[in-house]
């Protein structure tokens, strides 16, 4: 199946419409108290231009320099590595390694980091470096080992690593680059790539010396080759050690900051909120590294750890402080989820003097096909972007032909007047006698033939376009959004060398619509055909 696209295609969804989005995005933009404490003016007249300290670091930046080197990063990149060790300010986003570059959304929020980029350099008159942080340290292998692909005649295909690659604790970026290679030749086979496209082509130049946290990281750089986007991996030994000091102010605090995070958290239960950070995550954020393996630090060994110079990583309740702290970055492209927990995190960054960057919503972009109608309805464009059987009715009703519907309306106005005039003459006492009850029967078989008309109209469309009755599939997958459900390199494949133009273009829809105040969520029409 190809795609043909453009870049006028994407247009704006209300925030309504949008699926698998937590209440604390919903309530974002409103001028409320709690959502409020997160967040800060991105593009304020004033906005406070520092530098990461981390990039002033001679060995850290040797080593970003290699490790650029090594995965074959453009110009562009390596140009804006000599930037940021020159003083050079950053926006950041990022998200944890997956297999074919992981969730579709990674792309969408590297793209709004780029353009938010590109914007304060605009408006700044300096360089602002995009920057993606690779979280290979992550635990989390269920998450990064398998990947959904899009299968021309039959829809999804799945693609996983074998559960024996990761032991508890292990990194989930170190996974063998010869295991995941093999898994990721399969799957684009599987999907149908084309043999000699610039994805199929990429692929096979890919080294499999790179493990997964690599294979990502390359990928990323490719794709955002032209936009000179710089990859940061968390498991970075120097970038720890330059983290030490603040672990260690941390850990001299950490059962105040684990107090004011539990409030803060009670604040949002009592707002309508769900508490994003438990106790588990913030009781204790650093774990122990022992021969690459992650192990959980008690809150009472904090600061002996720390102090004897153990090998230390940030959990999820330090590293965005890091992040910060180190890299400094301007703005954070976050989802959803990260959205919410960094509002909870608010106190910590106050106790430990940490400036945190201004938080911006990530994008939010589905794929729908150009040759079927999108509804007005908001109630059935929310149908189709949570995709599957809801979605499967929604389109039904989209692609009755005009003489099916008109005979259908017609039908309808009969037998409502018909019924009207019935019920006008049975009076109370006959409400629930047989003939009540035969022109309820009637009422629910009008309803039944219009659910069938639906379903047969769906069944006729897939007979001229085979790619509709997959389109459900495709919005979404067992409960789970397109571009939550299925890899990058889906739309990599579709595109083409056109991929990073269309992403460019993304990233600036939505720095205007962040300006605007508007809600950064799309929908992007594509012209889908069986090949």
């Amino acid at each position: 199946m190809s795609q043909k696209s453009s870049a006028d295609s994407i247009q704006r969804l209300k925030l309504e419409t949008s699926p698998g989005l937590s209440e604390y995005a919903r309530r974002w933009q409103a001028d409320e108290p709690i959502p409020g404490l997160a967040r800060k003016a991105l593009f304020q007249e004033e906005l406070s231009v520092r530098s990461g300290s981390a990039f002033r670091d001679e060995e850290f930046s040797r080593e970003l320099l290699r490790r650029h080197q090594s995965l074959r990063a453009s110009r562009a990149s390596l140009a804006n590595l000599e930037a940021l060790a020159d003083g050079a300010p950053c926006v950041i986003t990022g998200q944890q390694p997956g297999l074919l570059g992981g969730p579709l959304y990674c792309a969408w929020k590297i793209a709004g980091a780029v353009g938010i980029a590109n914007s304060l350099t605009r408006k700044l008159g300096r360089k602002v470096v995009p920057l993606y942080w690779c979280g290979a340290d992550d635990s989390d292998f269920e998450e990064a080992r398998a990947a959904w692909l899009w299968k021309a005649d039959s829809g999804a295909v799945r693609a996983e690593l074998s559960k024996d690659l990761a032991r508890p604790g292990s990194m989930v970026g170190s996974l063998p680059g010869t295991a995941v290679a093999a898994v990721e030749r399969n799957a684009l086979s599987a999907m149908g790539a084309k043999s000699g496209g610039d994805l199929t082509r990429w692929m096979e130049s890919a080294d499999e010396a790179w493990d997964l946290g690599e294979r990502t990281q390359a990928l990323y750089l490719r794709l955002f080759g032209q936009d000179g986007l710089v990859t940061i991996d968390a498991r970075s030994n120097r970038l720890r050690e330059l983290g030490r000091e603040l672990m260690l102010r941390y850990a001299h605090r950490s059962v105040e900051v684990a107090e004011r995070a539990e409030e803060r958290g009670r604040a949002l239960q009592a707002a309508g909120f769900s508490v994003p950070l438990h106790s588990a995550a913030t009781n204790s954020g650093l774990f122990r590294l022992r021969e690459g393996l992650r192990e959980k630090l008690e809150p009472e060994e904090l600061v002996p750890a720390c102090e004897a110079g153990d090998d230390l990583s940030p959990a999820v309740l330090l590293r965005p402080l890091l992040q910060d702290e180190l890299l400094a970055p301007l703005a954070a492209v976050l989802g959803p989820s990260e959205l919410h927990y960094h509002a909870q995190l608010a106190p910590a960054y106050e106790l430990l003097g940490v400036e945190g960057a201004a938080p911006a919503l990530r994008p939010q972009l589905t794929f729908f096909p150009e040759s079927l109608p999108w509804p007005e309805d908001e109630k059935r464009q929310r149908a189709l972007l949570e995709g599957g059987d809801g979605a499967r009715e929604a389109l039904g009703t989209l692609t009755v032909p005009p003489q099916w519907e008109e005979a259908r309306s017609a039908l309808n106005d009969s037998l409502a007047a018909a019924l009207h005039a019935f019920e006008e003459n049975l009076g109370d006492a006959a409400r629930e006698s047989k003939l009540a009850r035969a022109l309820r029967k009637l009422r629910e078989t009008a309803e039944r033939i219009e659910d069938s008309l639906a379903a047969q109209s769906l069944q006729r469309a897939g007979e001229e376009h085979p790619f509709v009755l997959l389109t459900p599939d495709l919005l979404g997958l067992r409960g789970t959004p397109q571009e939550r459900a299925y890899a990058t390199v889906v739309a990599w494949e579709w595109f083409g060398q056109d991929f990073s133009r269309y992403l460019q273009e993304l990233g600036r829809r939505y720095v205007e619509d962040l300006e605007e105040g508007v809600a950064p969520f799309y929908l992007g029409r594509i012209r889908l055909e069986t090949t």
